[in-house]
């Protein structure tokens, strides 16, 4: 085998030196000027279209002015974990070519090892590293993408073929089982719709997202955007009407709940919606906390508006509870209290503001560590500034 390739192993051999495995989608973000016409294939959404994919690589946008290439998926989350100071891997699969791995696969691997990220590769010789297109950012527009741990975090639903087989059934089995062995089981759906804010406004049913329904009974948290959130509804049935946005959250969060969590195992479920977040326990008792309204302490940006602000923000939640104030324990002994919860979203917050500072240059150059983050969340300051806050987590020299 090539010295290019590691030898391959299972990843249980791996998983005890961790403390968060993120498992799935890994791309290599690819962005150009050029890259408008996207707008006629994506809309607003994040959806994935490979029949339309024109064939490019990294050396091709280096070339080319304003293009970058930039870890995606599961590399808007393991890093970040990582530079905070948690053990943090990878599980995903890589291409082959010519007996090495492909070129975004090399680009994703360099990524890993930068910011300490722990690779569990799985080689792939039949197809390609996954690599993703993004329209550059706009005015008042996202940009749009085409295309033993403690916590095992699956992105993203509705994405991966192999693992969406089965009517969603596949992935379900493999959270239950991963869920009886003590882990904490974590899935993130994706924007399955080229235009949400019309999908909603027309009660689309959006067919992938019923993929989640054998998936969701076997979930310790569960996660999604607020767009996310009202699509899901739409195709679950849930009913919102006559409702303020707040209101249609929290409705969310309950049917969810009520539907889904059956088994009086502990659970946390959450919607992200740009600088504020919506949140609720379950405990082993039935015992109910929220659902909460958290705002960001940290807008020094319009999360909304970039690919990778909720990634971010269940990144520094999950740092937060390995590296924090006994959350596991509590959460399976049903003593989380609403204190937790505001202080774990506080953490999200904070690590999706840093991150959206990144430049296409230096991704994950403003990644604060934890004791860091824990003294910026201990002061209660509010934060309005990039340099003030980054001053403040001791990142500025």
């Amino acid at each position: 085998m090539s010295p290019d390739i590691p030898e391959k192993k299972l990843p249980e051999e791996n998983l005890s030196e961790l403390s968060v495995l993120v498992v799935g989608t890994t791309c290599c973000d690819m962005t150009n000027p050029e890259f408008d016409f996207l707008d006629d294939i994506a809309g607003d959404g994040l959806v994935v279209d490979s029949g339309r994919m024109v064939p490019l690589r990294p050396e091709w946008l280096e070339s080319k002015e304003d293009s970058y290439a930039m870890g995606g998926g599961s590399l808007n989350i393991a890093p970040l974990v990582s530079l905070a100071g948690i053990p943090a891997g990878i599980l995903t699969s890589l291409g082959i070519e010519q007996e090495q791995y492909d070129i975004h696969g090399r680009f994703m691997l360099e990524v890993m090892e930068k910011t300490g990220t722990r690779p569990l590769i799985i080689p792939n010789y039949t197809l390609p590293s996954a690599a993703s297109f993004i329209r550059p950012a706009q005015r008042d527009r996202r940009e749009a993408i085409l295309h033993t741990p403690t916590i095992i975090h699956y992105v993203y639903s509705g994405s991966m073929t192999a693992m969406d087989s089965e009517g969603g059934e596949k992935l379900g089995r493999v959270m239950k089982k991963l869920k009886n062995l003590g882990y904490i089981t974590m899935v993130d759906p994706h924007t399955l719709s080229k235009n949400p804010q019309e999908s909603i406004r027309t009660g689309e049913i959006i067919e992938g997202y019923n993929l989640l329904r054998p998936v969701l009974p076997h979930l310790s948290w569960f996660f999604a955007s607020e767009l996310e959130a009202m699509m899901i509804a739409h195709t679950f049935g849930i009913s919102l009407k006559n409702k303020s946005q707040e209101e249609k959250n929290n409705a969310f969060l309950r049917q969810i709940a009520e539907v889904f969590c059956f088994d009086n195992s502990p659970r946390i479920l959450g919607i992200t919606a740009g600088t504020t977040a919506f949140i609720m326990y379950l405990s082993p008792g039935g015992k109910q906390i929220g659902p909460k309204r958290i705002k960001s302490r940290y807008t020094i940006a319009d999360a909304d508006q970039f690919v990778g602000a909720g990634d971010s923000f269940r990144a520094g939640f999950e740092v937060e509870w390995v590296k924090g104030k006994n959350y596991s324990e509590k959460f399976r002994e049903g003593q989380i209290v609403s204190d937790d919860l505001e202080r774990l979203c506080h953490a999200g917050h904070l690590m999706a503001a840093c991150y959206v500072t990144r430049t296409p240059f230096n991704q994950y150059g403003n990644i604060p560590a934890h004791q860091n983050m824990a003294k910026v969340i201990d002061s209660r300051a509010e934060f309005s500034d990039k340099e003030t806050l980054l001053s403040a987590l001791n990142m500025l020299e």
